[in-house]
Formats: C-alpha cells, structure tokens, sequence
C-alpha cells in the first residue's frame, strides 16, 4: 500500500513539473523504463533513487508518502509530548527506552494495542525516512524502532 502511495505521488509530481517519464530518468540517472516501473508500481524505489527524485521536483522526501500536516497529526503530538512527561516522571530525563516500549507504555489500556504500535510505526517510518534520521541516529529504522545497537 505504501509503494502506492509512493507510485501516484511520483507520477503527480511529474506530471506537475510537466516532465516527461525520459526527461526525469535522465535527470535521475535512470532508464525510462524504470520510471515507468516506479509509476505503476511494479518495482520498489529505493531511498537513493527517492532522495534524487525528491531533488529534482524540490519536494521533500514526505511528499511522496502523501504526509501532510492535519488536524489530527498535531493532536497526535501533542498527545506524545503528554506521555513524554509522564515517563520523565516515573524514570527521570534519561530515557532509554525504544519508540515501541514508549508507545506500549502510552497505549497501557488500550484493547487493540498491537494495530495501534502498527500504525504508529508505519508513521514513524515514514517520518524517520523524511527527517533522513539513519543519518543522525547511524541505525536503520529497526534498530531504532527497537532500540537496538
């Protein structure tokens, strides 16, 4: 579903520039072929190519997961820096805690516990790979999801 989304924003942003598929693979470094693939969906863009594309259209790279900023998106924030300041309470500023171990720890009630930490780390994805944050943090997003070395 997210190569989808990936898929119809390239296309968008490429019919906006007014770009033909052979112009942006040349810009890109790619075959035309390849472009078509990524429009269609029939092949993964990898983050390389994306952050290339991103560049071309001067897009960010959270265009092509369709981020926008909602309503919802900031209650959702502010709702995490909420739970943030209960766990500086319970365990003080140092917090070595994985995203998923404070997401489990916000969600402490909550029935469906396991769709809910799905959907969140299907956002904190999207977001880890639109901050480029493998770069800052020098872990993949598993490792940091999990909070692993």
């Amino acid at each position: 579903m997210q190569q989808d989304i990936i898929s119809l924003q390239l296309k968008k942003a490429r019919k906006e520039s007014g770009l033909s598929q052979e112009e942006l693979a040349k810009k890109v470094g790619i075959s035309r072929m390849m472009i078509s693939r990524y429009e269609v969906g029939s092949s993964n863009m990898s983050l390389k190519q994306l952050r290339k594309v991103s560049k071309v259209f001067k897009k960010p790279i959270s265009f092509f997961f369709n981020e926008e900023e909602s309503e919802d998106s900031g209650k959702v924030w502010k709702e995490a820096q909420k739970y943030l300041e209960l766990f500086k309470g319970k365990i003080g500023d140092k917090l070595n805690l994985s995203p998923k171990e404070m997401l489990a720890f916000s969600l402490n009630n909550t029935k469906d516990t396991q769709k809910a930490i799905e959907e969140a780390k299907t956002l904190m994805r999207n977001w880890y790979i639109a901050h480029n944050m493998q770069n800052i943090t020098n872990k993949s997003f598993e490792e940091w999801w999990e909070n692993s070395k």
